[in-house]
């Protein structure tokens, strides 16, 4: 599915835009709409084309939705519901007012900034949780589903406006080819390429590469594997050596060596924060986005209009006709018609007429009388 303009309605949504896209799928800013004027922001999920006719794939979209619907946790996107309209299946999902963590980190990259190492680690903590409740989820007859995510990197992780983090896309098969090198390759487990028999540990391995990345700010060049991945965290002169070596045990190539589970690699987070005299950091996560992102961050409904205008604003912006913020708050906003920016009729009004001859010459007596008092009060008083 891809619209040919925007707002485009699906069922009992409005797409309002297109938010992301790959191989799998296209995901859509949408409102969803409710009785009496009650909307909201939500995500939409719908299957690519060259994907939406092979019956496995679609089998396989199913299937991560009935998995993600399981799923109820503050550090996971809730999904609302699987719906299908003319043939064509979308997963309607939380909408998170914010980026996924690869813009972020792109944006700090054009900057020059790096996390924090305790805010880092505070934000794993926060993705292991969400693991962890994934990890030991059980079907209503008590058993374990063994549920793992085994796709987790920056994409997958949402940074919200207002502190929050959260997963998504669980049940997503990797696409990432076995003979890929660096990158998104890296947080593949080894036991993923060799034998499939994968556990919760592959997510406690992928973590491990998230906090190198976000330690380091991107992943060198020159890093094709795990030890050299632990070898560049333990030459970064901001990074203690407790955090250093709780990088390199999620790194192991040898699952058993590993932390046993994503609890447990929450935990040497929290002893590394706590031995460092840092408390949580959720509303300093919130303030260095907003820092990062400008002010316009409050609002999702403002954050969509102003994505809206962006590309308008660039393309209608020309060297003589500089982009000057308004320092007038207090003012109405202007009004536009036919591509001209037009005041309000009666502050127009005020501007274009002339003050009448007779407010002149009172403004002149006033000034006159104003003078002659003046003196007087001068001479009385000598």
């Amino acid at each position: 599915m891809k619209p040919s303009s925007y707002p485009f309605p699906l069922g009992r949504y409005t797409l309002l835009k297109q938010w992301k896209s790959d191989d799998w799928g296209i995901e859509f800013l949408a409102r969803q709409e409710g009785l009496a004027g009650c909307s909201k922001l939500a995500f939409l999920k719908t299957l690519a084309k060259p994907v939406a006719i092979d019956p496995t794939f679609v089998e396989l979209f199913l299937n991560e939705a009935r998995i993600a619907a399981r799923l109820s946790h503050p550090n996971i996107v809730q999904i609302y519901e699987l719906n299908e309209v003319n043939g064509e299946y979308f997963i309607a999902m939380e909408y998170v007012h914010g980026h996924h963590l690869g813009t972020v980190l792109q944006a700090m990259q054009s900057k020059s900034l790096s996390f924090l190492p305790v805010l880092a680690a505070q934000l794993c903590i926060q993705i292991l949780l969400g693991l962890r409740y994934a990890h030991m989820l059980e079907d209503e007859q008590g058993r374990p589903l063994n549920l793992v995510h085994k796709n987790l990197c920056p994409s997958n992780v949402l940074l919200g406006f207002n502190g929050a983090v959260k997963i998504c896309n669980f049940g997503i098969p990797r696409t990432t080819p076995p003979e890929a090198k660096g990158g998104r390759a890296l947080y593949v487990a080894p036991e993923q390429y060799v034998d499939g028999r994968i556990d919760a540990r592959v997510d406690v391995y992928a973590t491990g590469v998230l906090l190198a990345e976000l330690l380091l700010g991107k992943i060198p060049r020159h890093c094709n594997n795990a030890q050299q991945l632990t070898t560049a965290i333990s030459q970064l002169p901001s990074v203690s050596s407790t955090l250093a070596d709780i990088v390199a045990c999620a790194l192991f190539l040898n699952r058993d060596e590993r932390f046993e589970s994503a609890r447990e690699m929450a935990l040497a987070l929290e002893y590394y924060i706590e031995a460092a005299d840092a408390s949580q950091v959720t509303v300093e996560l919130a303030n260095f986005l907003q820092k990062l992102f400008g002010n316009n961050t409050s609002n999702p409904w403002l954050f969509y209009e102003m994505s809206l205008l962006e590309a308008d604003e660039h393309l209608s912006q020309t060297p003589s006709e500089p982009n000057i913020p308004d320092e007038s708050p207090l003012l109405p906003p202007l009004q536009q018609s036919k591509g001209k920016t037009r005041l309000p009729k009666y502050l127009a009004a005020c501007l274009q007429c002339s003050p009448p001859p007779y407010l002149k010459w009172a403004l002149a007596s006033l000034l006159l009388v104003s003078t002659l008092c003046a003196i007087a009060w001068w001479l009385f008083h000598i």
